[in-house]
Formats: C-alpha cells, structure tokens, sequence
C-alpha cells in the first residue's frame, strides 16, 4: 500500500484506539459488495484488490507463509528508498503538539520470494512478505500494531509499474505481560503511479464491514490534484481533492446523511467555495 493509502486508512483504523471491536482475521471472510464505479481504470484496480482478498479469505493461516526453500536474497542491491515505496513502510507526521499525527515504523523485516534484476535493477515481477511495528497517533487516539503483508509488484528497470498488497493489521495491548494482539483488520489495495500522484483502490475489511478508498489524478483550473473517495460499504462518504503530498487542495464533498455539503481548501486551509470555481 501506498504512503497516501495508509494516511486514509489509518484514520479509520484509529478508531480501533478508542474501542472499535473488530472481529479476528479468520472471521473476516466475508462476500464483498464492491461500490459501482465510472472510471474504468479504477474498477479494474478494484477488482484486482478484491480479487486478492479472496485468496486470502480462502487460506489465511497461509497466505503469508515463505518455507526457507523459497526465501531468497535480493539479485541486485535494493536502496531503502525503495523497500519503503515496495512495502509502504515510509514513516509520516504532520502538524506539532496536541494537533499532531501520523505513523513510524520499526523492526522491519522484509523477506524476497522472488525477484529478478536487469542491469543492476529490479525488473520484472517480484514477490516478497514483511513484518512491521506500526504506531499511530493524533489528537484523540494513540495505537500499536504488528503487521504482516504480502505483496506483488511490477517493476521496470527500478520503477515501480504495478502493485498489489495484502496486509494484515493487529492491534497492539500493552499490559504487565507484555504486548499482545487484541484486534485485527485487513487491507487490500491495488495501484498504479501516475507521475507525482497514483491510481489506487484499497478494501479495508473490519468487523463494522468493508470500506472502499479510491484515489486517482485529476485536472483542475488549479493543475493537477489528487481526488480521495470513500465509501463506507456502497454508501459513498466523501470526496475531497489534494495535492501530492495529501494536504487538501481543492473542493472536498460529503455525503455524510444522506446530504450533500461542500467545502473549498487552498493549501491545507478553508477558502471560499469560489476559490474552488463553485
């Protein structure tokens, strides 16, 4: 999952801080109602998450497992940067003090299942599993948790073209005995960079049932931004505009109740809805 995916997500599964009860990875399979797309770019990064939450749903004792036979070494030297945008491990904070938040990572362990390089770069399919020490935090919640994901990618003379993750996410208690896993959630997602933005479809699955973020480029009077939108199982949420960082940028709309309300940001900050063109 991307660094931009994970900011979304990790909002909703802050929730889980302040009590969400979410049922175990094993009861999590589930049929999923996918939300009715116009892009078709999009509906198929969708399908292919989708797709892939079914794999696991059908073996998740499994579906991270690597025997030694088919642990590997990397053929090429692979930088940081680059396990951090392979794997979604890039740390991110915004704001100072009480109105802070963003995530960190720590013990991470990557394991290449398989991978090829031409001319001392990855190119071609890869495969590999990794584990991390997630922590969130914001104004109103503070969370732990111990990640396991899987992912597959296409990558082309050391650019990433295509990627496809699975990753499983349980809640850290600290107690006197130590840490221990209280709470499980698992994210799917597809994507495709674009330039300084991507196209991507995430299926985040709790025990309140799935949710849907799609982010892609679009053009504006303004240039280009990045549209964010979410649906709480087929029920869209909101649509909001960014710019490539994620700081909002453009007309954000919620449909939160079943009404529509709007609002305009210009560099992280409410403006005039006519300084969105409404």
């Amino acid at each position: 999952m991307s660094e931009h995916q994970r900011h979304l997500a990790f909002k909703v599964l802050g929730l889980c801080a302040l009590g969400l009860l979410l049922v175990s990875a094993g009861a999590q399979a589930q049929s999923l109602q996918l939300p009715a797309l116009k892009q078709a770019e999009q509906t198929t990064l969708m399908q292919e998450a989708e797709a892939q939450y079914q794999r696991y749903a059908a073996a998740p004792d499994t579906f991270f497992s690597v025997g030694e036979a088919k642990k590997s070494e990397w053929p090429c030297k692979v930088s940081a940067a680059q396990l951090k945008e392979l794997t979604g491990t890039s740390n991110y904070t915004s704001g100072a003090g009480a109105s802070g938040y963003g995530h960190s990572f720590s013990d991470v362990l990557i394991h290449p299942v398989t991978a090829s390089c031409k001319r001392g770069k990855l190119d071609g399919q890869l495969e590999l599993v990794y584990e991390a020490v997630r922590k969130a935090w914001g104004p109103a919640y503070q969370n732990s948790a111990q990640e396991t994901g899987r992912v597959v990618a296409t990558v082309s003379g050391g650019k990433l073209i295509h990627r496809l993750e699975l990753r499983k996410s349980a809640d850290l208690a600290r107690d006197n005995a130590g840490s221990q896993a209280k709470s499980t959630s698992i994210a799917s997602s597809a994507e495709k960079p674009d330039g300084d933005f991507i196209n991507s479809a995430t299926i985040l699955v709790t025990g309140e049932g799935p949710k849907y973020f799609l982010k892609r480029p679009v053009k504006t009077p303004r240039g280009t931004r990045l549209e964010k939108t979410f649906y709480n199982g087929a029920t869209l949420v909101s649509v909001e505009q960014t710019d490539a960082i994620g700081k909002p940028d453009g007309m954000t709309v919620s449909y939160k109740g079943g009404e529509e309300k709007q609002s305009c940001f210009k560099q992280g900050k409410p403006a005039d809805l006519r300084a969105c063109g409404s």
